[in-house]
Formats: C-alpha cells, sequence, structure tokens
C-alpha cells in the first residue's frame, strides 16, 4: 500500500514537471518568468554589486601588500644609501680633523713634508705577530723614499718608509722589531739608545749607557743622530726601566705617544 502511494506521487510529479516543460516551450511560462524576474532582479544585482566590492577589496588589499612591499624595499635602500654616506662624512671630519693638526702642527716648524692616507694595515690588531706595517697612497712621485720617518697627525713618529714605489710605499711601524730609530731623552740630549720594537708588544728604547739617569715618565724624542730623521720629534715615554749592574746597556720600556689603531693620516718628512 506504500509503495502504491509513493509510486501515484512519483507519478504526479513526473507529469507536473513534464506539463511545466511543454509549458516553457509553447512559452506559456514567459509573463510568470518576468515576473519572478523583476522580483528577484533587486536581490541579483544587489549580490552582484556586493561580490563585485569584495573581489575589488581583495585585490585592492593584494595591490596594497605589494606596494607596501615596494616601499619598504626602497625605504631600506634609502637606508642603506644613508647609512653609507654618513659614513663616510664621519670619516671625511675625522680626516679633516687630523688635517687641521697636521697644519698646526707643521705651522709651527720648518718641516718639509708630504700628507696622505693609510691605504692597508698589516696585522695591527694581532699583538702576537711583529711584522706591523702601514701601506700609505705616497710613492717616489710625492718625493718619498726609504728611511724617511712617518708622523701621525700631532706629529708623533709611529714608523720608517721601508719601501717605496711610483704612488704607494710601505712603513714599519715603531712597533715592529725591524723598526729601528734613534732616540734621546727630552732635556737629557746625551741620554741616547735606538727604539725599537719587541715582537709588536710592546717598545723598547734600547742601547742606553748604565751612567744614565732615567725616570719613570721621561719622554723620548728623536735625537736627531740618524739620516732623514730630525731632531725633537715626540715619541713617547718611560713606563719602565731595566737595568742590571752586570750588563754595560740599560733599557726602558718605551708608551708611545700615537695610537696607531687609529690613525688615518700621516705624513713623511722629507
Amino acid at each position: 500500500m506504500v509503495f502504491y502511494k509513493n509510486n501515484r506521487v512519483y507519478i504526479l510529479l513526473m507529469a507536473v514537471l513534464g506539463l511545466l516543460i511543454f509549458f516553457y516551450y509553447i512559452k506559456l511560462l514567459t509573463p510568470i518568468e518576468s515576473f519572478i524576474f523583476r522580483i528577484l532582479n533587486p536581490i541579483h544585482s544587489e549580490f552582484n554589486s556586493v561580490s563585485l566590492g569584495l573581489n575589488n577589496l581583495y585585490e585592492d588589499n593584494i595591490i596594497s601588500k605589494e606596494k607596501l612591499l615596494l616601499d619598504n624595499e626602497i625605504l631600506k635602500k634609502e637606508l642603506e644609501k644613508l647609512l653609507i654616506e654618513n659614513s663616510r662624512m664621519k670619516i671625511l671630519a675625522q680626516e679633516n680633523k687630523e688635517l687641521k693638526k697636521i697644519i698646526n702642527f707643521f705651522s709651527k716648524d720648518n718641516f718639509d713634508y708630504v700628507t696622505g692616507k693609510i691605504i692597508y694595515k698589516n696585522n695591527l690588531f694581532n699583538n702576537y705577530y711583529n711584522d706591523k706595517f702601514i701601506v700609505i697612497d705616497l710613492g717616489f712621485e710625492d718625493g718619498v723614499k726609504e728611511n724617511l720617518v712617518v708622523v701621525n697627525s700631532e706629529g708623533s713618529v709611529i714608523g720608517k718608509i721601508i719601501e717605496t714605489k711610483k704612488n704607494v710605499s710601505k712603513a714599519c711601524l715603531i712597533v715592529n722589531s725591524n723598526c729601528k730609530i734613534a732616540a734621546s731623552i727630552q732635556n737629557k740630549d746625551n741620554t741616547s739608545g735606538i727604539i725599537e720594537g719587541d715582537l709588536g708588544l710592546v717598545t723598547k728604547m734600547k742601547f742606553i749607557p748604565q751612567g744614565e739617569d732615567l725616570n719613570i715618565e721621561d719622554t723620548i724624542v728623536s735625537s736627531g743622530l740618524e739620516e732623514n730623521v730630525p731632531y725633537g720629534l715626540p715619541i713617547g715615554k718611560i713606563k719602565d726601566i731595566k737595568k742590571d749592574d752586570n750588563d754595560i746597556w740599560q733599557e726602558a720600556i718605551v708608551e708611545i705617544f700615537a695610537n696607531i689603531n687609529n690613525v688615518q693620516l700621516v705624513s713623511v718628512l722629507k
């Protein structure tokens, strides 16, 4: 009985569907379609408008993100340029400061000199390496030659020229044991010796006669007893004295005035 009822319902639905299809083809349903379309059209338009708005919002969001990423990349590059420019300005400011000191120092003495930049530093930060030297952008075309003394912006000795080419020169530093400079105690011209480095760690004044009187904080200057190194250039001050009565010589540990690690400009006395 249930099957029979279900079968009748199915047949009825099929019949109604067939009639609707028949009426559609003979255009009997056209007025009804138009009526339904007029009712649903505002809803459909609103739905399309909302959908279009959401789509535009999504696209605008993507474009905004891309623009933000691009703007961020541009800002990063601008910041890098500013940092580089700031670094250059600091270097120029430091060089200008050193240059003023150089002019001030040499205005007091009648030295013939040429000033240049350090373009390479070898093992300056390695305290256990003796071969410490610098390369400067001055060569024999600038009047630089071997054994000329090199000073910092305040006129303190930092080394000597040991090799020169057309536009560059190599200078050993006074912390290098191979770099030797004739020196004396300021105001005690008869007390002389040789300044040289000790394994790149300290600087010593050696070969000082035992009878000479040395004091802590005595100032060491160039003695003028060697060619190309004028008298009176500041070198450092005595920090310790090593003396043995059985030795012919005594020696002094010297703290040099020049901070070699921070030097950018140097002058070569000709």
